[in-house]
C-alpha cells in the first residue's frame, strides 16, 4: 500500500510526533483531565467518601525522591 497515491507526498515530519509536540498535548491533556476530575473528587470528600493514599519513594541511582498519591473513592 502507497501511501503517496491517496494522500499525495507525505513528509515523515507530517507523521511523527517531535518532542515538543509531545510535551504540549500532555500538558493539554493534564489540565483537561483535571478540570474533569476536580469536582469528582471535591464531591468525595464533602461526602467522607474518600481515601488517599502516599506512597514515597526514592531511586537510590538517580539520587532522586518521589511522591505517588493514590486515591480511592465510592458513591454513596
Amino acid at each position: 500500500y502507497y501511501l503517496g497515491k491517496t494522500y499525495q507526498d507525505l513528509k515523515s515530519t507530517d507523521l511523527l510526533v517531535i518532542p515538543t509536540t509531545m510535551a504540549k498535548n500532555v500538558h493539554q491533556l493534564v489540565e483537561r483531565y483535571r478540570s474533569l476530575l476536580q469536582p469528582l473528587v471535591t464531591e468525595q470528600a464533602e461526602n467522607n467518601c474518600l481515601c488517599l493514599c502516599p506512597d514515597l519513594w526514592n531511586d537510590e541511582y538517580r539520587k532522586a525522591n518521589y511522591l505517588d498519591l493514590t486515591a480511592n473513592y465510592f458513591y454513596k
